[in-house]
């Protein structure tokens, strides 16, 4: 098992290295068995504008509703400090497509990111796709009012080069920080 900084808490899958502050993720963030919140799941690549606005969207939505939604995200880095689309396509074949239902995987593009997904209490699993899905997905589900704005702005528009881009992509979401991993 590695060695890790104070900083890294989540699992031996990822690495802090201190001297250059570039953390490497090598591998997915558990994923604890669901509880009684929808998670909100993203994967995809680090530098991509339409990975952050899909991440930046789930994030808005998490804070809005802390209580009913938490976030997983997976964004993973190649070697030594690439992109890491090798690892996301393995990941989307290995685990991903053996989630969901048979008529999700057969009407997904597999080749793009982010793949975006929820994950519901009662352990089902809804295949959003691309995050323009995911997008129209939380317009349609959180309606316009002063609570939703943010939401309702981010899904609302297309990504943006520069402005979502470039995100935290090593973040793994709520689901890992507040929550002891079964």
């Amino acid at each position: 098992m590695a060695e890790h900084c104070s900083c890294c808490f989540w699992c031996c899958q990822y690495c802090c290295c201190c001297c250059c502050r570039r953390r490497t993720v090598t591998g997915p963030p558990p994923r604890p068995n669901i509880g009684l919140k929808t998670r909100l799941c993203i994967a995809g690549f680090r530098v991509s504008h339409n990975c952050g606005l899909a991440k930046k969207t789930a994030t808005a939505i998490q804070k809005a509703y802390p209580g009913e939604y938490e976030t997983w995200f997976f964004f993973p880095s190649g070697k030594p400090y690439g992109l890491g689309w090798e690892t996301y396509r393995a990941f989307i074949n290995d685990t991903v497509k053996g989630m969901v239902a048979e008529d999700q995987v057969d009407r997904h593009n597999w080749h793009s990111a982010p793949c975006c997904w929820i994950e519901f209490p009662d352990r089902s699993v809804e295949l959003k796709g691309g995050g323009d899905r995911f997008r129209e997905w939380a317009l349609e589900t959180f309606p316009e009012c002063e609570k939703n704005k943010k939401i309702r702005i981010l899904a609302g528009r297309e990504p943006k080069a520069f402005t979502d881009e470039f995100f935290d992509c090593v973040d793994p979401g709520t689901t890992i920080m507040h929550r002891e991993v079964v």
